[in-house]
């Protein structure tokens, strides 16, 4: 059975006890061996169904997938190097030890984030996240295409699809900006 998803009420600019209390559970979940939260409707692989890759970066790889009906994302660290031992004593080796576990870090990061400002305009939800063999998954909601790219001179643009929101609804587009900063 999954956890009803219950939208949390949230003031924007702060922190409450009740975000410190779900980032709680996510440490003691991915810190000390505790339940995943109880809000998770994603608390094992099996719960979500993943599909393609649809972009790699440095750190991640993030992949499509379904959880039911609805698109979410699932975003994984990527790995450092064909060798999954890291205890070796050479440059290389002590080297992808080190880099695989700023990766790792970073997805951690990723995951509080999400999770302390749940609820907050801009913020899509985290629905779960899931250990494997020891690496570390989130799952997010869908959110659609970027509304932002670069052009040729590497300048920050908006991208077709926030141009044509914004061409098709413009006191819309303006909402999504206020409500975000």
């Amino acid at each position: 059975a999954r956890a009803a998803s219950t939208p949390t009420r949230s003031t924007p600019g702060v922190i409450n006890g009740e975000d410190m209390t779900r980032v709680r559970a996510v440490e003691a979940w991915l810190d000390k061996g505790g339940p995943p939260p109880q809000s998770w409707e994603v608390k094992t692989k099996a719960d979500v169904s993943i599909g393609k890759e649809l972009a790699r970066g440095r750190s991640k790889c993030v992949r499509h997938g379904r959880l039911g009906t609805r698109k979410v994302v699932v975003v994984a660290v990527c790995p450092v190097s064909n060798s999954s031992a890291f205890a070796g004593h050479n440059y290389k080796e002590l080297h992808a030890a080190g880099e695989a576990l700023k990766r790792r870090h970073h997805l951690v990061e990723e995951m509080y984030f999400l999770e302390v400002l749940r609820g907050r305009p801009g913020i899509p939800t985290l629905r779960g996240a899931f250990l494997e063999n020891g690496d570390l998954s989130i799952v997010v909601d869908d959110c659609g295409a970027r509304i932002t790219g670069v052009d040729r001179k590497r300048q920050p643009i908006a991208s077709d699809a926030w141009r044509a929101f914004a061409k098709r609804d413009p006191l819309g587009a303006a909402r999504a900006l206020l409500e975000v900063f």
